[in-house]
């Protein structure tokens, strides 16, 4: 089961720097089995703890991975700003933000 989209646009996700604010899409296709996780952990939360995903053509059958598990692997994997700052899913004038 394929769990629906929870952000900016069904296929990317928006992170902001810390420090100079830009910011910067990645999209679901590239993020691979973290993708896959968190799409996991929606269906879950909907249908189940028995809940399976198909993604991407191939039967995921890793473990799931709740949203905050989901923000901070997006985030270790997105490379450094060219400013040297850090990119975040908050924007950097938001309530919360790093």
């Amino acid at each position: 089961m394929r769990a629906r989209h929870e952000g900016p646009t069904p296929n990317v996700d928006v992170l902001w720097c810390d420090r100079c604010g830009r910011g910067r899409i990645v999209r679901h296709h590239d993020l691979g089995d973290i993708r896959h996780a968190y799409e996991l952990y929606l269906a879950q939360e909907r249908d189940g703890p028995e809940a399976r995903l198909f993604g991407m053509g191939e039967f995921y059958e890793g473990p799931s991975l709740d949203r905050a598990g989901y923000e901070a692997a997006v985030e270790r994997l997105v490379r450094r700003c060219d400013c040297g700052g850090t990119f975040h899913f908050a924007p950097p004038d938001a309530p919360g933000a790093p």
